[in-house]
């Protein structure tokens, strides 16, 4: 099976939604990944969503959460949107610690790092979600060193991991 992130046509309108199932059904995807900014879209009317995504034969298989450092905020947030994921049968989420430009993460910020993944790991787990880190350039989980920290400092029962190829080139790996 393969899904297409579906971010390209926009995350801010029901329209920009419609037109990315229309061109990915189009084109023969059967399913999409999304970010977590496009839940918000419809946080209020998810049946809507399902209608929608029923309508043009695509389902969502993955929502990507770019955390922002703040492990509350990021707990917060991705719990604020966890009904809509069970709702929609969403099984996994891709995470990618925070961003930091032209560095490599410190040991406070890998620390935080691993105690948010984790917290989210635990809680994905206790709702049948698989939650994998996602490497990025640029983000606090950019090169092997720090990819391992968190990979070792996790449980591999409840973080899984989504490597990103070309981000792995980009940090040495």
């Amino acid at each position: 099976k393969f899904a297409y992130a579906q971010w390209p046509w926009g995350v801010k309108s029901k329209d920009q939604f419609v037109q990315s199932c229309k061109d990915l059904q189009e084109v023969g995807f059967q399913y999409f990944e999304s970010v977590k900014a496009f839940i918000d879209v419809f946080k209020d009317d998810i049946d809507e969503f399902k209608a929608i995504s029923s309508a043009y034969g695509i389902k969502p298989v993955s929502f990507y959460f770019h955390l922002n450092g703040t492990r509350e905020n990021d707990i917060d947030d991705f719990m604020a949107k966890l009904p809509f994921l069970l709702a929609t049968g969403v099984n996994q989420v891709t995470v990618q610690p925070k961003g930091v430009r032209g560095r490599t993460a410190n040991a406070e910020e890998l620390s935080e790092a691993v105690r948010t993944v984790a917290e989210l790991g635990h809680i994905c787990k206790e709702n049948g979600i698989i939650a994998s880190l996602h490497n990025h350039f640029n983000t606090v989980v950019m090169i092997e060193s720090d990819i391992d920290y968190v990979l070792q400092n996790t449980n591999p029962d409840e973080v899984f991991y989504c490597p990103n190829t070309a981000h792995l080139v980009a940090g040495g790996c």
